[in-house]
């Protein structure tokens, strides 16, 4: 199950998207860069609308790189 911050509102930043989901920033930020998960970007940091990274969490959890140490999900 995929974990969420309560205090963020609306977006998520790519590192706590890599952190909810248990991965590696690059593997999440290669997954905005994609397309495969939309992003945009305010000022020098890169916000996913949180909605949607809700809606994909699931999805997206197999495509990305667990940080080492991460027990992997089945």
């Amino acid at each position: 199950m995929v974990s969420l911050p309560t205090d963020l509102g609306d977006t998520l930043t790519v590192q706590e998207a890599a952190d909810a989901l248990g991965g590696t920033y690059e593997s999440v930020w290669s997954l905005v860069q994609d397309g495969r998960l939309p992003g945009y970007r305010l000022g020098g940091t890169w916000c996913i609308p949180r909605a949607e990274f809700e809606r994909r969490a699931l999805t997206l959890s197999r495509f990305v790189t667990p940080r080492p140490g991460t027990p992997l999900r089945r």
